[in-house]
């Protein structure tokens, strides 16, 4: 058993280990080219990154195959916000520390940890991108300590494998004109990411509309209920979800079975739960209920579809009411679908 988990975490970072240069690759470019390096210590400051990401990535392993589906309820889109904040804030300081170094000047003493690439691998294990996510799943799915840290261990080092180019990086810095294109790009780099946190906290703490109950209420599904995506395949929904996570407030939650919903849940169901489950979609009706059927895909939802639903949902609005459930089964997301009895949707 333990051969089949270090196996599946090898190939599923292989599988996705583009998607880790994609997202971390932009961050440790710059920290890499700010600063004069030579091969030997450019490698090793890359090394460090990596210890610093296969830290955080086997403590999430053993934290999920420990905790199941707890972990899966919690808002993961909170540790990606604290997860940008951090590690721009690193980027910041780090290209200010560059430049004063360039310039001669004495650097205190309490930014030195801005400079340390293994802080740096830290931060950015946090992150929850797509291939994390797809990981973070398999080891919930494992319910296991030793097998989530396992298959995380072994999801490391297949996603290392593409991130061992960025070294060269470290060897450009001894370029003066490339060090300070890497210390403005560190900043740049920085202010995106920094931003996205910010927004995420601003709607986050925005306050929702209030309603009564008594009547039906035209409410967004981009609100502060929590929201389950109700799959028996979860690694097909894993991009969705995350976009999902990114364009609303609320708790976002994978739910494998019925038991794990709420009465009062926006429940986006896989158009498959029926065939593939023997539970029909009427029979999740429940009064103060939204549930959403998405509409048919081929496998992995990918992320056109998932921008599709984004774009629907900030365009609609839809009737609820704590005394009626409601079922929309649109059959495409280009442009609304009539809906069934008891539910609308209405053009804000």
């Amino acid at each position: 058993m333990i051969f089949q988990y270090l196996t599946e975490g090898f190939l599923l970072g292989l599988a996705t280990g583009h998607i880790c240069l994609a997202t971390c690759g932009p961050i440790y470019a710059p920290f890499l080219l700010e600063s004069r390096r030579n091969w030997k210590t450019s490698l090793v400051a890359l090394v460090k990154i990596s210890l610093g990401r296969f830290l955080t990535y086997a403590l999430f392993g053993v934290a999920a195959g420990f905790l199941g589906r707890q972990i899966a309820e919690l808002n993961r889109s909170y540790f990606t916000a604290i997860a940008y904040c951090v590690f721009s804030v690193m980027l910041f300081l780090s290209a200010f520390r560059a430049n004063r170094r360039e310039k001669g000047c004495t650097l205190p003493a309490w930014g030195r940890f801005a400079d340390s690439p293994f802080l740096l691998g830290v931060a950015t294990g946090i992150n929850y991108c797509p291939s994390f996510l797809i990981a973070l799943t398999r080891a919930i799915d494992l319910s296991g300590p030793l097998s989530g840290g396992l298959l995380f261990s072994a999801f490391f080092l297949g996603t290392s494998i593409f991130l061992v180019p960025l070294f060269v990086f470290g060897v450009l810095g001894n370029k003066k004109v490339l060090r300070l294109a890497g210390q403005v790009s560190a900043v740049l780099v920085g202010t995106w990411f920094i931003t996205q946190a910010v927004v995420f906290f601003v709607k986050a703490a925005a306050p929702q509309p209030r309603h009564d109950g008594t009547a039906s209420d035209i409410v967004t599904l981009l609100d502060s209920t929590r929201a389950a995506v109700l799959t028996t395949d979860t690694a097909a929904f894993v991009l969705l979800t995350n976009m999902l996570r990114k364009n609303r407030p609320g708790p976002v939650v994978f739910a494998c079975d019925t038991a794990a919903l709420r009465g009062s849940d926006n429940v986006f169901a896989d158009r498959n739960w029926p065939a593939r489950t023997g539970i029909s979609f009427e029979s999740l009706k429940r009064p103060g209920r939204f549930v959403f059927v998405l509409p048919a895909h081929e496998g992995s939802i990918d992320e056109s579809y998932s921008g599709r639903l984004i774009g629907f949902l900030e365009k609609y609005s839809f009737r609820k009411s704590a005394k009626d459930a409601v079922l929309f089964s649109p059959q495409h997301i280009d442009s609304p679908a009539p809906a069934k009895p008891g539910g609308g949707n209405l053009p804000r």
